[in-house]
């Protein structure tokens, strides 16, 4: 038995720390949030392949921590174990930039604000050892630049290759949740390929929270997001001591607010992002009670007691620990029940497919009133209509405009000119046909005959009853001609042109009374 090599303990630890595309990206993200960054841009070059670089304004790296800042196991953010309970930074292990020197090459370019517009640029082995630095240019804050991503790990190099969409997409997922959750902050994704440049990510430094969550969730979800909100009371706690706030936003279990798939659900215990994989199941089980093949989008923020939590679980800190997770769970659903899915199923809204009967208002006889809504009716030349529905309280009205009236009356007028004019020109036919039998032409079925001419002069209701009223006239007046035709058929009247009928210009309005 003997002592593993430090080198090959350093490269093996690292392995864990550092997986996959998120994990590097996100190591430098924390880093830049809690070096109070306002301004975090992320720079992926062929989604991350060739480099991947994260620049922030925040407050710098001392030149006393340049030698130090890649060791493994230091850190500016605890001292001893206990200080664990009580640590508000994300990252506190010192494992994140010691691991990264161990995977891919490393360029710091850092500036304090005693120091700019003059910065330095470092440059660590893969022990994390400082090997270069020079002066460059650079204002208040750092940039980390990572090349040659898992170039010594051929297997992980390979994968990454192979699925580096897949990546991608993950690596976008995980940044949206650090853009929801800080406050104040402008944080910016942007990937370069051979195609262009394009940024997933980019958000406002002085925007609220709900903002962000469109931005994330997208615009169409402005109308369909319900927030709740629910704090414990201590001293109803059984629990001593235990301060329980849970808040965030949910899509109402609406069809059209869900989707395919648990993609965009994000959970922040104490302002962190982490897996929280019960309270995930407990939300989708009371979403898809009401909609069973959709899941909602939402941001659950809890806060707790930073002594009832374990945050040390794995190297990226996305497993948590809860002593009261009971609580919590309960909590949760009780507030989702009461605040989002309940108000949801008592709404409902009138369909516009209920069949409606239209009576108009009824005028009281010597009434002040009536007659005062009848001057005002006149004065706006128009007619209002009240249409009663199915739905208790609910009504429906509808404004007939006078000039669409009058427009109607004038067409009515044309049609029963046209009535008249096919009428004479039937009775012109009817006296050519009672002539001479030895002049006369040799006659077929008049009512076919007929129809032709009246086609080009009337619509084609008054068609067939005006010739079949005309080839009985002209029967009757002429017996030879009614032989040829065969039994005589009894004069009709012309059939009446159809009334023009107001429903298509009615502006329709739905009150609730």
């Amino acid at each position: 038995m003997q002592q593993i090599r430090q080198d090959t303990v350093h490269r093996l630890c690292a392995g864990q720390v550092i997986v996959d595309l998120g994990t590097s990206v996100k190591e430098l993200v924390e880093n830049s949030l809690d070096a109070g960054a306002t301004l975090i841009d992320i720079k992926l070059k062929d989604s991350g392949l060739t480099s991947i670089e994260v620049a922030d304004n925040g407050s710098g790296i001392d030149e006393a921590n340049y030698k130090s800042l890649c060791l493994k196991h230091w850190t500016s953010k605890l001292t001893s174990f206990e200080d664990l309970e009580s640590v508000q930074s994300f990252g506190f292990r010192g494992e994140a930039l010691s691991s990264l020197c161990a995977v891919s090459r490393v360029l710091v370019t850092t500036a304090t604000r005693e120091t700019a517009p003059v910065g330095e640029q470092l440059e660590y082995n893969t022990e994390g050892q400082l090997v270069e630095r020079k002066s460059v240019a650079r204002e208040r804050g750092t940039t980390v630049r990572l090349c040659e991503m898992f170039a010594r790990w051929p297997v992980r190099h390979q994968e990454m290759k192979r699925n580096i969409k897949r990546e991608f997409q993950r690596l976008v997922s995980l940044i949206e949740q650090y853009a929801v959750v800080s406050d104040g902050v402008r944080l910016s994704l942007s990937n370069q390929t051979k195609s262009g440049t394009f940024v997933p990510i980019r958000t406002m430094p002085h925007s609220d929270r709900v903002t962000r969550l469109l931005q994330v969730f997208g615009t169409q979800m402005r109308p369909h997001l319900a927030h709740f909100q629910l704090q414990r009371d201590p001293s109803k706690s059984e629990e001593d001591g235990l301060n329980l706030q849970i808040e965030g936003h949910m899509s109402k279990p609406l069809a059209e607010a869900g989707r395919s798939g648990s993609d965009k659900q994000f959970f922040f215990v104490n302002g962190r992002p982490c897996d929280f994989p019960k309270a995930k199941r407990l939300i989708n089980e009371i979403y898809r009670s009401s909609i069973p093949t959709k899941y909602p989008v939402c941001a659950v923020f809890i806060s707790i007691n930073s002594s009832t939590i374990d945050v040390n679980l794995t190297p990226d800190k996305r497993s948590i620990l809860l002593r009261y997770e009971t609580q919590v769970l309960d909590t949760l659903r009780q507030v989702l029940m009461e605040q989002v899915i309940q108000p949801a199923e008592s709404a409902f809204s009138v369909v516009s497919r209920q069949q409606t009967t239209l009576v108009p208002l009824q005028e009281e006889k010597g009434s002040g009133q009536a007659r005062s809504e009848d001057e005002v009716m006149k004065k706006q030349s128009s007619q209002m209509h009240v249409a009663q529905t199915s739905v208790p309280g609910v009504i429906r009205c509808y404004v007939e405009d006078q000039s669409t009236a009058d427009r109607l009356s004038n067409n009515n007028k044309q049609q029963q000119q046209q009535q008249k004019r096919a009428a004479r020109e039937s009775d012109d036919l009817a006296e050519s046909i009672q002539m001479p039998s030895s002049s006369r032409p040799r006659l077929i079925d008049s009512t076919h005959a007929l129809e032709p001419a009246l086609d080009k002069r009337q619509p084609a209701t008054v068609q067939a009853p005006a010739a079949k009223s005309l080839a009985a006239n002209s029967l009757a007046a002429n017996e030879p001609i009614a032989k040829a035709f065969g039994p005589s058929a009894k004069p009709k009247q012309p059939a009446e042109l159809p009334i023009a009928k107001p429903s298509q210009s009615k502006r329709l309005q739905t009150m609730v009374i």
